[in-house]
Protein backbone atom coordinates (compact mmCIF):
# COMPACT_ATOMS: atom_id res chain seq x y z
CA UNK A 1 0.00 0.00 0.00
CA UNK A 2 3.24 2.09 0.24
CA UNK A 3 3.74 2.01 -3.46
CA UNK A 4 3.08 3.89 -6.15
CA UNK A 5 0.10 5.27 -7.28
CA UNK A 6 -1.49 2.98 -9.92
CA UNK A 7 -0.44 -0.12 -8.51
CA UNK A 8 -1.98 -3.31 -6.92
CA UNK A 9 -2.14 -4.03 -3.59
CA UNK A 10 -2.78 -7.43 -2.70
CA UNK A 11 -3.16 -8.38 1.26
CA UNK A 12 -4.15 -11.46 3.01
CA UNK A 13 -6.90 -10.86 5.50
CA UNK A 14 -8.64 -13.10 8.55
CA UNK A 15 -6.39 -15.88 7.39
CA UNK A 16 -8.60 -16.86 4.95
CA UNK A 17 -9.02 -14.32 1.89
CA UNK A 18 -6.57 -12.34 -0.10
CA UNK A 19 -8.13 -8.47 -1.44
CA UNK A 20 -7.07 -6.25 -4.12
CA UNK A 21 -6.31 -2.74 -3.42
CA UNK A 22 -5.81 0.14 -6.04
CA UNK A 23 -2.69 2.34 -4.69
CA UNK A 24 -4.03 5.92 -4.71
CA UNK A 25 -1.55 7.90 -3.49
CA UNK A 26 2.57 9.05 -4.18
CA UNK A 27 4.84 6.23 -2.88
CA UNK A 28 5.33 6.20 0.79
CA UNK A 29 1.65 7.56 1.48
CA UNK A 30 -0.59 4.40 2.48
CA UNK A 31 -3.86 4.92 0.62
CA UNK A 32 -5.67 2.39 -1.52
CA UNK A 33 -8.94 1.96 -2.91
CA UNK A 34 -10.41 -1.93 -1.96
CA UNK A 35 -11.98 -3.62 -4.98
CA UNK A 36 -15.22 -5.00 -3.93
CA UNK A 37 -16.52 -6.38 -6.78
CA UNK A 38 -16.24 -7.00 -10.61
CA UNK A 39 -19.38 -7.48 -13.35
CA UNK A 40 -19.92 -10.08 -15.52
CA UNK A 41 -17.54 -12.48 -14.06
CA UNK A 42 -19.36 -15.22 -12.08
CA UNK A 43 -19.11 -14.99 -8.39
CA UNK A 44 -16.45 -11.75 -7.90
CA UNK A 45 -19.18 -9.87 -5.45
CA UNK A 46 -16.88 -9.42 -3.18
CA UNK A 47 -13.40 -8.62 -2.14
CA UNK A 48 -12.34 -11.88 -0.60
CA UNK A 49 -14.40 -13.23 -3.73
CA UNK A 50 -12.77 -11.65 -6.31
CA UNK A 51 -9.26 -12.71 -5.55
CA UNK A 52 -10.62 -16.66 -5.05
CA UNK A 53 -12.53 -16.40 -8.79
CA UNK A 54 -9.06 -14.53 -10.43
CA UNK A 55 -6.72 -17.07 -8.23
CA UNK A 56 -4.92 -14.08 -7.65
CA UNK A 57 -2.53 -13.70 -3.80
CA UNK A 58 0.15 -11.75 -2.53
CA UNK A 59 2.25 -12.35 -5.93
CA UNK A 60 -0.06 -10.25 -7.85
CA UNK A 61 0.91 -6.86 -5.56
CA UNK A 62 3.01 -4.50 -7.23
CA UNK A 63 1.67 -4.73 -10.71
CA UNK A 64 1.11 -1.70 -12.65
CA UNK A 65 -2.40 -1.52 -13.63
CA UNK A 66 -2.20 1.68 -15.68
CA UNK A 67 -0.64 -0.68 -18.71
CA UNK A 68 -1.70 -3.69 -19.98
CA UNK A 69 1.87 -5.15 -19.40
CA UNK A 70 1.50 -6.78 -15.94
CA UNK A 71 -1.35 -8.54 -17.30
CA UNK A 72 -3.94 -7.47 -14.90
CA UNK A 73 -4.95 -3.14 -15.80
CA UNK A 74 -7.68 -0.71 -14.98
CA UNK A 75 -9.17 0.75 -18.25
CA UNK A 76 -11.40 4.09 -18.43
CA UNK A 77 -14.81 3.58 -18.87
CA UNK A 78 -18.15 5.55 -19.30
CA UNK A 79 -21.14 5.61 -17.68
CA UNK A 80 -24.15 4.87 -19.17
CA UNK A 81 -27.28 6.82 -19.60
CA UNK A 82 -28.66 4.45 -16.83
CA UNK A 83 -26.26 4.05 -14.75
CA UNK A 84 -26.40 5.73 -11.18
CA UNK A 85 -23.60 5.72 -8.89
CA UNK A 86 -24.35 5.46 -5.42
CA UNK A 87 -22.42 5.85 -2.03
CA UNK A 88 -23.21 4.12 1.31
CA UNK A 89 -21.99 3.10 4.93
CA UNK A 90 -18.88 0.92 4.64
CA UNK A 91 -19.26 -2.73 5.49
CA UNK A 92 -17.45 -5.43 7.67
CA UNK A 93 -15.86 -2.87 9.99
CA UNK A 94 -16.46 -1.71 13.40
CA UNK A 95 -14.97 2.06 13.29
CA UNK A 96 -15.54 4.93 11.14
CA UNK A 97 -18.68 3.32 9.57
CA UNK A 98 -20.27 6.23 9.34
CA UNK A 99 -18.27 7.09 6.51
CA UNK A 100 -19.65 7.12 3.11
CA UNK A 101 -16.94 5.19 1.46
CA UNK A 102 -18.58 2.51 -0.68
CA UNK A 103 -19.42 3.23 -4.08
CA UNK A 104 -21.01 1.47 -6.53
CA UNK A 105 -23.16 1.46 -9.65
CA UNK A 106 -27.02 0.94 -8.78
CA UNK A 107 -28.19 -2.55 -9.76
CA UNK A 108 -24.28 -3.91 -10.57
CA UNK A 109 -24.59 -7.71 -10.25
CA UNK A 110 -20.89 -7.45 -8.83
CA UNK A 111 -22.03 -5.44 -5.68
CA UNK A 112 -21.70 -7.73 -2.50
CA UNK A 113 -25.22 -7.86 -1.41
CA UNK A 114 -26.00 -5.88 1.96
CA UNK A 115 -29.34 -4.58 4.05
CA UNK A 116 -26.89 -1.21 3.76
CA UNK A 117 -27.45 -0.69 0.30
CA UNK A 118 -31.05 0.43 1.28
CA UNK A 119 -29.68 3.24 2.72
CA UNK A 120 -27.13 4.29 -0.29
CA UNK A 121 -27.95 7.51 -1.90
CA UNK A 122 -27.04 8.87 -5.59
CA UNK A 123 -23.58 10.37 -5.54
CA UNK A 124 -24.42 12.79 -7.76
CA UNK A 125 -26.41 13.58 -10.84
CA UNK A 126 -25.50 11.10 -13.80
CA UNK A 127 -25.06 14.71 -15.90
CA UNK A 128 -22.56 16.23 -13.22
CA UNK A 129 -20.67 12.92 -13.46
CA UNK A 130 -20.45 12.70 -17.62
CA UNK A 131 -19.61 16.68 -17.21
CA UNK A 132 -16.87 15.82 -14.62
CA UNK A 133 -15.29 13.21 -16.40
CA UNK A 134 -15.28 14.75 -19.82
CA UNK A 135 -13.31 17.58 -17.87
CA UNK A 136 -11.17 15.40 -16.83
CA UNK A 137 -10.46 13.65 -20.40
CA UNK A 138 -9.97 17.43 -21.49
CA UNK A 139 -7.23 17.83 -18.85
CA UNK A 140 -5.50 14.73 -19.43
CA UNK A 141 -5.48 15.40 -23.38
CA UNK A 142 -3.58 18.65 -22.96
CA UNK A 143 -1.19 16.88 -20.85
CA UNK A 144 -0.07 15.04 -22.53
Amino acid sequence: MFGPAGYSYVYFTYGMHHCVNVVTEPEGTPTAILIRGLDNIDNANGPGRICKVMEMTREQSGIDLTTKDGGLWIEHGTLMEHEIIMVSPRIGISVAVDHLWRFFVKGSPGVTKNPLNKSAVPLMANEDIRKATAAADQIRKKQH
